[in-house]
């Protein structure tokens, strides 16, 4: 069984202007740009937690302020695109690790993340209609995670048969929706609440709570605080294993979490009928196990007329050759059908 997870929704931190520059900076790359960069991200290898707190806290002691990082490499196509200038800025000889070098020097974590993000965004050439991803989420929703849905679209079944003309992209369309409904992960920015809460507050007075002021927004912090929490104590394994029904409901109630599914059974299922000789028992067969909860994409493609054309041109073929044999005043009185069809039918056409 090929177990795969399902999608998880990454929430970053980035100020407005972080996310308007690098949605901007993808937005002037051409497309081997962005194929380029992406490639060398995803080939970043960070260096050890400890090792990177310990860099920031002796520049934190030293120069008494955090580590600026800017998009120098990246907003400069010049250098971005020649190695000899990313190894003189870089310091390194080695292509991977200049590039690990540069990543960390102009890139934080967040920025890191959603820039991945948009780039496999951007990068995306199959289209999927909006419908088509709608019906999917309901699936998903539940039939997969088993979540309770007031909804009257909801197909009863998961099961999606989708019709078209052959080679019109069926398989390729439902396999891409498939990946961005269930499997893709999503990196979704928010707002730094603390730097939003310093500007709420700015033009109050000391002693004025957040809640007088804007009480939909302290009831986010209090959401993002509690959060917070039950994830720290998912990461200590002793309070984990105790508190593992509290801190799973919690986190589930916040955050989607992924889960363990079978992927041989969401993917689409290909079926012609022109393949099969008895169409009612190979596509109950192709349907799978009815007991087993899947997603199954049937591509039915009508040949019937053409089948039988063929047909009928062959059977009126092989009367025409059998008439040409006995016509034969030289032919052989002992030979196979077989034989006469192959010789007869080569004269008459």
């Amino acid at each position: 069984m090929a177990k795969r997870i399902t999608k998880e929704k990454t929430y970053i931190t980035l100020p407005e202007e972080n996310i308007r520059q690098i949605e901007s900076l993808v937005s002037t790359w051409t497309y081997d740009t962005k194929v380029f960069v992406r490639s060398r991200l995803n080939q970043y290898k960070p260096p050890h937690p400890m090792i990177s707190a310990a860099k920031n806290f002796f520049y934190l002691v030293f120069f008494m302020r955090q580590k600026k990082k800017t998009m120098a490499v990246l907003n400069n196509p010049e250098v971005l695109t020649d190695w000899k200038k990313r190894f003189l800025y870089s310091g390194e000889t080695n292509p991977g690790a200049s590039w690990n070098r540069i990543i960390e020097k102009e890139l934080t974590k967040a920025k890191y993340h959603y820039l991945i993000a948009v780039l496999d965004k951007e990068l995306t050439d199959i289209h999927v209609p909006v419908e088509l991803a709608e019906t999917f989420e309901r699936i998903y929703r539940v039939h997969i995670r088993k979540e309770y849905v007031e909804d009257t679209d909801i197909p009863k079944a998961p099961i999606v048969l989708v019709e078209g003309s052959s080679g019109s992209g069926k398989s390729a369309t439902v396999r891409e929706a498939l990946e961005t409904v269930i499997f893709r992960n999503q990196v979704i920015p928010t707002v730094d609440w603390k730097q939003k809460k310093k500007e709420i507050m700015a033009s109050h007075s000391l002693f004025t709570n957040l809640e007088d002021v804007d009480p939909q927004f302290a009831v986010k912090i209090a959401a993002k605080k509690k959060q917070n929490f039950y994830r720290w104590l998912a990461g200590i394994p002793f309070l984990r294993r105790i508190f593992k029904k509290r801190i799973m409901a919690n986190l589930t109630r916040f955050e989607e979490r992924g889960i363990a599914v079978d992927a041989s059974v969401i993917t689409p299922n290909d079926y012609q009928t022109a393949l099969s000789g008895e169409p009612g028992n190979y596509f109950k067969r192709a349907m799978g196990n009815p007991k087993v909860t899947c997603i199954r994409h049937k591509e039915i493609i009508q040949t019937k007329r053409l089948m039988r054309q063929r047909a009928e041109s062959e059977i009126l073929g092989r009367v025409n050759a059998i008439r040409l044999y006995l016509e034969d005043l030289s032919r052989k009185k002992y030979i196979s059908h077989e034989k006469i069809f192959k010789t007869y039918m080569i004269k008459s056409e």
